[in-house]
């Protein structure tokens, strides 16, 4: 007769416990091997971090913006007063310092207030790390270079990194609202072809920002007022505290970057051209400068940085320089219609590699955009001589008032 066992008599010749201890043990032992990977990856880092710094290695990516810059809600961030420190990337370490304003330090001492144009010697300038000076050291921008001979009329940095057009109108309308006791003599506008993407740039919000939308065939400003950030400053202060941080941080941005251009078919011709609304974004902006402008009887110049070829003088392809100048002719034409002047400075730049050739000495940073000190004294050249020869503007600049 064939013996029938049960499920009973199973589960008591089990040794009693013997599930639990089991499941048990192996739980220990994946949080265990956890925890060692975990150790390893920190050792590792830490490893990283100290033959780097015994190495004496310079950050592959610039000192965290954080450092210069805190959250603001009207204009997403605004300079933080009176710091000062050496602003370091692979490429350039340049003493960088704010004044008591939170903007740029400059090398002469602001004209004493006035509340009326008509008495100021005073010029404001809005811009991006263009204008603040990405890279170059306290008394190279070419707003200081332009000090140099404006025969007491001082021009003010109000430069900020990273700034949109939109975030230029928001800070210039603070200013004038905030200190009716300031006001400029003029008030020029740089313009870089990145302005157009940023100022409808919902999606980059690291920090965040005020951006523009177009809905029901209207302009509408998005995000505003700013909320802040908690994220962007635990990613600064480890960027500024942690130079592995820094390193695999710029070689994850390197590999991403590989990916699109792997993506795109290896394709790096010009970009694409800005689509219409970017353009409609602009035009609103523009407006809105003007207006407060004209509402307090200041006079209103956009300053044009050529996008590509002619800032670099890189011999590309014809597609590269055909962008250029579709960039460039639509903003002459949108400025043109808002009857707003333009200091165009690139025949200013192709002048410099045509008149020196392959020996012209570069105007960027290697592997970066931004200008040195010899892009911005080309820069201040450049404004000094069409300003020279602008009838109204050459009274601002040159006059003995």
């Amino acid at each position: 007769m064939d013996a029938t066992v049960s499920t009973a008599d199973v589960k008591r010749d089990r040794p009693t416990g013997f599930s639990r201890r089991s499941s048990s043990t192996g739980g220990r032992r994946k949080w265990l091997a956890v925890a060692v990977c975990f150790g390893m990856l920190l050792l590792l880092v830490g490893l990283f971090e100290a033959g780097l710094r015994v190495a004496g290695a310079q950050p592959k990516t610039a000192t965290a913006l954080s450092a210069f810059f805190h959250h603001d809600a009207s204009t997403g961030w605004r300079g933080t007063p009176n710091v000062s420190m050496t602003f370091v990337t692979a490429s350039f370490a340049a003493k960088t310092s704010h004044g008591p304003d939170g903007f740029r330090k400059l090398s002469c001492p602001l004209p004493e207030p006035s509340e009326s144009p008509a008495d100021s010697r005073e010029i404001w300038v809005l811009g991006d790390s263009g204008t603040w000076g990405w890279g170059v050291a306290d008394g190279q921008t070419y707003i200081d270079r332009l000090n140099e001979q404006s025969d007491g009329v001082v021009l003010r940095n109000l430069g900020q990194c990273g700034f949109s057009s939109l975030q230029e109108y928001l800070l210039l309308k603070d200013l004038l609202e905030s200190d009716s006791s300031r006001r400029p003599a003029a008030v020029y506008v740089l313009f870089c072809s990145n302005d157009l993407p940023e100022n409808v740039n919902g999606a980059d919000q690291d920090p965040p920002r005020a951006y523009c939308a177009v809905a029901d065939d209207k302009v509408v400003v998005k995000n505003h007022p700013v909320p802040g950030n908690k994220q962007y400053s635990l990613r600064g202060t480890l960027k500024r505290s942690s130079m592995a941080y820094n390193y695999l941080s710029y070689y994850a941005a390197c590999a991403k970057q590989a990916l699109k251009n792997k993506a795109a078919g290896g394709d790096m011709g010009s970009p694409p051209l800005p689509p219409a609304e970017q353009w409609r974004v602009l035009t609103y902006v523009y407006q809105q400068i003007k207006r407060v402008c004209e509402a307090r009887q200041i006079p209103l110049t956009m300053v044009m940085i050529p996008p590509i070829v002619s800032r670099s003088g890189h011999s590309t392809t014809a597609n590269m320089h055909e962008y250029d100048e579709t960039i460039r002719r639509e903003f002459l034409r949108r400025c043109g219609d808002l009857d707003i002047p333009v200091i165009d400075l690139t025949d200013t730049f192709r002048e410099y590699f045509e008149e020196r050739g392959p020996d012209a000495e570069p105007l960027c940073f290697v592997g970066d955009p931004h200008f040195t000190a010899r892009g911005h004294r080309l820069i201040a050249d450049g404004i000094r001589k069409r300003v020279s020869n602008s009838g109204e503007l050459v009274n601002l600049l040159h006059d003995d008032r």
